[in-house]
């Protein structure tokens, strides 16, 4: 059986991966801190749970008239069997947050 080389000529079949069982439990060590960090966070601002995930929350949603309005106006198209509607805004206006806020209906 051929050995496997790199291109410096080291056999790679019988090299040991040191680094691989220090980064895991780095990574370990990073995601406790993060945890820890996180749990400090909420006790000091009183929150019960993390505001910020990797979807919007639309129980989150600041609801302004404007908000009110392209709602309103997304349950019409939807109702009258528009074939498409857009939701047009700059981003980190709330456009995912209000679609969600629209799904949960």
């Amino acid at each position: 059986m051929p050995k496997a080389l790199d291109i410096s000529g080291r056999d790679q079949s019988t090299e040991r991966q040191i680094s691989a069982p220090y980064q895991s439990g780095e990574a370990a060590v990073k995601r406790a801190e993060s945890a820890s960090h996180l749990t400090t966070l909420l006790h000091y601002y009183g929150l019960k749970e993390q505001p910020f995930g990797v979807t919007p929350d639309p129980r989150y949603l600041y609801s302004t008239p404007s908000h009110s309005e392209a709602l309103s106006a997304l349950l019409c198209g939807i109702e009258a069997g528009r074939g498409f509607m857009t939701l047009i805004a700059p981003p980190g206006m709330g456009k995912t947050t209000l679609l969600f806020r629209l799904l949960e209906r």
